[in-house]
């Protein structure tokens, strides 16, 4: 089973005010940094918020979800010891996403100490709170080493729903099921690989691996 390490914070400009959210996602040398402006609203539901944004980032849930926070009330929700009927809906939601992981640990950390990832994903929600915009980086060692916890792909040959993979040994078999060679980039090649946590859609055209609109033509299989 793999292992997913999530931090995730929540923030507000004036409680009630503008909210951001910022997460990190880390699994097996690859890593999602999400900061996202979620409107006007307070605190407690900026906080709920990212947490429910980051499970939901993971597209299998097979995996042992580590998951860090420094709000009370989300570890609260969590362990089952937070009630708040006004932030019911949110904290329903993102109970039903924690329980379709296969093991999820809740860590509770403290706020503004020195836990360096907490610190980050502090600063990513201040920042989408204060700018009223969004943005996400995406890095990853190599390719070759896409874990599991960032599956299903649906698998399109030639704009035609082929199949669904669940690993890269999946794609593999339907490749040379079909015909098609598998061939992975070398690390450091001009391609600049992107993990697929929110790309669910796999594209093969004439041959081309197809991911994101900014890679097509990028010839890599």
């Amino acid at each position: 089973m793999f292992k997913v390490t999530i931090y995730t914070d929540g923030a507000c400009i004036g409680n009630p005010g503008p909210m951001g959210i910022g997460f990190i996602l880390q699994c097996n040398g690859h890593q999602l940094k999400v900061a996202r402006y979620i409107g006007e609203g307070t605190n407690n539901v900026a906080e709920l918020t990212a947490v429910i944004e980051a499970f939901k980032a993971i597209k299998n849930k097979k995996v042992h979800a580590v998951l860090h926070t420094d709000s009370q009330l989300v570890y609260g929700f969590l362990k089952g010891t937070s009630k708040a009927r006004a932030l019911r809906h949110y904290a329903e939601e993102m109970k039903k996403l924690a329980a379709e992981f296969g093991k999820l640990e809740v860590v509770k950390v403290t706020a503004h100490a020195d836990d360096t990832m907490n610190n980050m994903v502090d600063k990513l929600a201040r920042k989408a709170a204060r700018t009223k915009k969004s943005f996400e980086e995406r890095k990853t060692d190599q390719w070759l080493t896409m874990p599991d916890a960032f599956f299903p792909w649906k698998l399109y040959i030639n704009n035609t729903l082929t199949d669904e993979a669940n690993s890269l040994e999946d794609v593999r078999k339907i490749l040379s099921r079909e015909g098609l060679k598998f061939v992975a980039a070398q690390k450091g090649a001009e391609i600049k690989f992107v993990d697929t946590l929110d790309y669910t859609v796999l594209k093969i055209e004439n041959g081309i691996f197809v991911w994101p609109e900014e890679l097509k033509g990028k010839r890599y299989v």
